[in-house]
């Protein structure tokens, strides 16, 4: 459930990513027209993914014929950044492509390709990537939002620090009602917040 929440996390701002580069050359003039913006999306995302899914589908055949923990952190490794940097090379998304590379092997390779003590392995190496990355994300935000005058930003940040959790909220609470009494509902969000997490 964790996991699908972060894939599906992962997507949307791979998705977000794209939508915002096409719109900005939209602004900028660099792209034609909204029918120019749709196919650009498109192409871009669908691009991404198909990437993704190849090099993918090539990293799950090569993992199961390994049975070294360190390999197949390499190969995962490869998966991601090789689909980002081969995506991009072809003006595509890289992200939509690490990600669809990431699900696919994540997947497959948990079924049956990946050993088990490489699966322990795997994971805690990916867990930490995710803190060290998002740590230096936050750190960089951090360190150029300090040297604006809190006056010039508090206008835009007060309401968007009410506005986020509140749109989660909208977001989050209806599914979980819908699917409260459902088959689906074996993990329920019994005591959480979901729009805070």
């Amino acid at each position: 459930s964790a996991m699908l929440v972060e894939s599906e996390s992962l997507l949307n701002d791979g998705t977000s990513i794209v939508f915002y580069t096409l719109v900005l050359g939209l602004v900028t003039g660099t792209s034609a027209s909204a029918g120019g913006l749709a196919l650009g999306f498109v192409k871009v995302v669908g691009g991404g993914l198909l990437v993704g899914v190849a090099v993918g589908v090539a990293v799950s055949l090569v993992i199961q014929r390994v049975d070294d923990p360190m390999v197949e952190i390499t190969l995962t490794s490869l998966a991601a950044f090789g689909s980002f940097l081969l995506a991009e090379e072809f003006g595509m998304s890289g992200v939509m492509a690490s990600a669809a590379a990431g699900l696919l092997v994540g997947n497959t390779g948990f079924m049956n390709a990946i050993t088990t003590r490489g699966r322990d392995h795997i994971l805690d190496f990916w867990e930490y990537a995710v803190f060290l990355s998002t740590s230096f994300v936050f750190i960089l935000i951090g360190m150029k939002e300090a040297s604006l005058p809190i006056d010039r930003i508090a206008g835009i940040v007060a309401p968007a620090i009410l506005l986020v959790p509140l749109g989660r909220a909208l977001a989050a609470y209806p599914l979980s009602a819908l699917f409260a009494r459902s088959a689906l509902a074996a993990d329920t969000f019994e005591g959480n917040m979901p729009h805070v997490n």
